[in-house]
């Protein structure tokens, strides 16, 4: 079963915290039995034999205790799977709120959140009330102790008188047992709480890395001199995303696109990409692009047919189109834990317009940006994002439409500057802008090609100027080649 969002948040606020509790009480874990052997003594010592009545009764409510804590044990993990299940529901609602407003699903969403909620909160009151029970056995047990004590030191022997100092040392010695075996229940609660913690925490940190995507770092095999440019190759690629329904195998070479209402999948995925060349994905919207760079990357499911290799040492960046920005400064955003090189820094600060911003924040590029920094435009953040992929020096750059946030001039200066400055970076240039004069102007670059994406399963690879193509594409791009 995929992980969700609902175990991971569960894993942080839950799980996490029941190690905490086990490690803050870890001491307590030897002190209490030590405790209550200690007093133990002390009563052999002042009433004799009489007291091992009362220590039955302690230990024999332990074995008492040990299944109280297992069955607040499994309640709990009941309790935390249907919360798990509420959690997810919530974040996909939140996820999708313009689609769950638009369609009207709120009332769909809320039954099924009450719905969780009120069997979440049936185990609640379960484990409330085991809860209760343990609170009970750790208060009830030194009075049934120190009473049977009582009337055992009476009648064993008639010299057995009940003192003022023998009470009063007896009842001292009792009460310093409440301590340690009100602890050892809980302790024992929390140690097993505690284990299953661990259990569910040591399984998210050995899931194994996703089976598909450039993450796999396959190498290219060398079969004859035009293999060796490539940097990047992707065979019968199909991608699926949403819904529960396998992968169909991808046997066309051409890609196409199906839609269904829960489902999306984008098939028969073929293409090389050379090194010092960039591949412009265009299309219009559900036509599969973020699909497609997903998939490259990943974060879609994949059909066990789909082969993405790439050359021996070969390496990934990625600008995503929701630029991902620490709290932290400009210059360790974009460096991004690799080694500062001040001359390819001075270029990539150059290409991706960042001079004149950083000459209005109060410390340049040493200014705290994220959210306990300064606030950044959405341009601001994404061209950050683009100087973080592209300072990475690496064979392959992935860019999601990092255009959209930027003017019209902006994103002209940015994309003539980005791959002057870097010309011997190979990119993948995915959904570069929205903004039909720059889609003009990207294909007038001669060492471009193009990946056109329809929703009506009609695609194609071209080369060279888009006038070529231009019948065959969009009116609006055909009109751009009649000037």
């Amino acid at each position: 079963m995929g992980l969700t969002s609902g175990n991971v948040t569960n894993l942080v606020a839950t799980d996490t915290q029941k190690l905490f509790e086990v490690m803050h009480d870890g001491h307590q874990i030897w002190s209490c039995p030590l405790a209550i052997v200690v007093v133990v003594v002390l009563l052999l010592l002042v009433v004799g034999p009489p007291c091992l009545v009362g220590a039955a009764i302690l230990i024999g409510l332990v074995p008492l205790s040990k299944r109280v804590a297992h069955w607040i044990v499994r309640i709990r993990k009941q309790r935390v799977a249907v919360a798990d299940e509420r959690i997810e529901i919530v974040s996909a609602m939140l996820k999708d709120i313009k689609i769950t407003k638009l369609m009207n699903y709120e009332d769909e969403f809320e039954r099924r959140v009450q719905d969780a909620r009120r069997r979440e909160m049936a185990l609640v009151r379960k484990e409330q009330f085991v809860w209760g029970l343990t609170l009970v056995i750790r208060v009830f047990t030194p009075v049934l102790a120190s009473s049977a004590t009582f009337v055992t030191y009476v009648l064993v022997s008639q010299d057995n008188i009940m003192t003022a100092s023998v009470v009063f040392t007896l009842t001292m010695l009792f009460n310093m047992l409440k301590f340690p075996i009100n602890q050892a229940g809980q302790l024992l609660s929390k140690a097993a709480l505690g284990v299953q913690a661990i259990h569910r925490i040591s399984r998210f940190m050995g899931r194994e890395s996703k089976e598909h995507g450039i993450s796999e770092r396959q190498q290219i095999s060398a079969e004859g001199d035009d293999k060796e440019d490539v940097v990047l190759e992707v065979k019968d690629g199909s991608f699926h995303l949403g819904g529960g329904a396998s992968i169909p195998s991808a046997d066309r070479v051409d890609s196409e696109v199906t839609n269904a209402t829960a489902s999306f999948t984008l098939s028969g995925i073929n293409f090389r990409l050379n090194r010092g060349e960039v591949l412009a994905v265009v299309g219009p919207v559900a036509s599969g692009k973020s699909t497609l760079i997903q998939g490259l990357l990943g974060d879609v499911q994949s059909s066990d047919e789909t082969s993405i290799a790439m050359a021996s040492g070969s390496n990934v960046s990625y600008a995503a189109q929701t630029p991902f920005i620490l709290s932290t400064t400009v210059r360790e955003n974009i460096t991004f834990g690799s080694p500062f090189d001040r001359d390819r820094y001075d270029r990539v600060l150059d290409a991706c317009c960042l001079r004149p911003d950083l000459k209005q924040w109060p410390a340049g590029d040493l200014t705290e940006i994220g959210e306990r920094g300064v606030t950044m435009s959405g341009g601001q953040k994404q061209r950050v994002s683009v100087a973080r992929a592209v300072y990475a020096n690496v064979d392959v750059v992935l860019f999601d439409d990092i255009l959209s946030a930027l003017d019209a001039g902006t994103s002209q200066k940015l994309f003539d500057n980005l791959f002057d400055n870097v010309h011997d970076t190979t990119s993948l240039l995915h959904n570069c802008g929205s903004s039909l004069s720059l889609i003009h102007d990207i294909f007038f670059k001669e060492w471009t090609r193009y990946w056109f994406l329809t929703r009506e399963s009609q695609s194609f690879v071209g080369a060279g100027p888009i006038f070529n193509y231009s019948s065959q594409i969009m009116p609006d791009i055909r009109r751009l080649s009649d000037r």
